[in-house]
């Protein structure tokens, strides 16, 4: 009895894909213990939040290939800062600052406001120091109580390197920023 009640909530969420109607599905798929299927649900029906939202609520595996596909969804759409929130939410800062240092460089050659450029590259190295502390943070984690705090600190730090040694983000984050500040400083210096 139990059984064949399970394979009608799973047919009637099948009904629910077929005719668009994700919210509903999703609760059938998840009354019959089906995560993986609500999550592919909201995938099929565009409904990128929430399956990012189950993905994390159920633990799934694969949420980093369902974020690169929901950002590589959002960034065809031409929607940069809902891809930055997306990755940044979801506590993938190296990837957003990525993205903000992006749109800051392409807002500098266009000569842009050069105080809207240096309040982007501020939120840009605001991203990469997150990115530093989640490591500092991961690497906490993982040899607790096993090691002194600077043996901690200097695996995190040489991890961190290895990641991502070719990147200006993370050696030169504030760089940028501090050059925009001096700019608009000089530019004040000259009107005066």
């Amino acid at each position: 009895m139990v059984t064949s009640c399970w394979c009608l909530l799973q047919d009637i969420a099948h009904m629910f894909v077929r005719v668009g109607m994700c919210e509903q599905a999703v609760t059938a798929f998840l009354k019959c213990n089906r995560p993986k299927d609500a999550v592919d649900t909201c995938v099929h029906l565009n409904q990128w939040n929430k399956a990012v939202e189950l993905a994390k609520s159920h633990n799934m595996k694969e949420i980093g290939s369902l974020l690169a596909r929901y950002a590589s969804h959002l960034l065809e759409k031409n929607k940069i800062l809902d891809a930055i929130e997306l990755y940044r939410k979801a506590n993938y800062f190296f990837d957003a600052a990525k993205l903000m240092f992006k749109i800051a460089d392409e807002e500098a050659k266009k000569r842009t406001k050069p105080l809207r450029v240096k309040k982007l590259y501020v939120l840009s190295a605001l991203l990469v120091e997150q990115y530093h502390e989640q490591m500092k943070n991961a690497q906490r984690g993982k040899v607790k109580g096993k090691t002194s705090e600077a043996t901690s600190a200097l695996a995190g730090l040489l991890e961190e390197d290895a990641l991502s040694s070719a990147s200006r983000l993370t050696d030169n984050a504030w760089r940028s920023a501090e050059a925009y500040h001096f700019f608009i400083l000089a530019q004040r210096q000259l009107y005066e």
